[in-house]
């Protein structure tokens, strides 16, 4: 799993600042739709996309699937 977490921070945007944020505006998800997909909150998607959480490995597994990633 901290492959994913390597590559998902690594595709972090710029102009947003957040982590991961260019991956989940690549598959036309919003962040309520990418919680909903992983049976997270939102609220968790942004404060993961900040930096500013650290998620269980299975919220981890969940995300990298609802993103189609490994």
């Amino acid at each position: 799993m901290s492959r994913f977490l390597e590559w998902f921070h690594g595709q972090g945007d710029i102009v947003h600042g957040y982590p991961g944020n260019r991956v989940r505006s690549e598959r036309a998800l919003h962040r309520d739709a990418l919680g909903k997909k992983a049976r997270t909150s939102r609220a968790c998607v942004r404060k993961f996309e900040a930096g500013e959480y650290d998620l269980t490995v299975g919220t981890l597994r969940r995300l990298a699937t609802a993103l189609g990633v490994q």
